[in-house]
């Protein structure tokens, strides 16, 4: 992750889920923000609503920032991207 910059936090306002996250399709399935919580995008609107809250995913984080960990079973099929904010200035 760039220096400066963050995970989206965990808690996410209704209006961003709809306007930002489920808008578009930002070539995955979901986005992975804070405390793993992954948000449906368009990607995977095959198979769950847009904007909502798909999962709880692990991620490792260590010296080389923070990795999502590989699904397994059902979940196998999905992609995830963090979802990540610049600093303001």
């Amino acid at each position: 992750m760039p220096a400066g910059w963050n995970l989206v936090p965990s808690e996410i306002d209704d209006s961003v889920k709809e306007k930002v996250i489920a808008a578009f399709d930002w070539g995955t399935h979901i986005l992975v923000v804070d405390k793993g919580r992954a948000y449906v995008t368009q990607g995977g609107k095959a198979r769950a609503k847009p904007g909502s809250l798909e999962m709880i995913w692990e991620m490792e984080k260590g010296p080389n920032g923070i990795k999502l960990q590989s699904r397994k079973a059902s979940h196998s099929y999905w992609h995830g991207k963090l979802f990540m904010r610049a600093p303001i200035q």
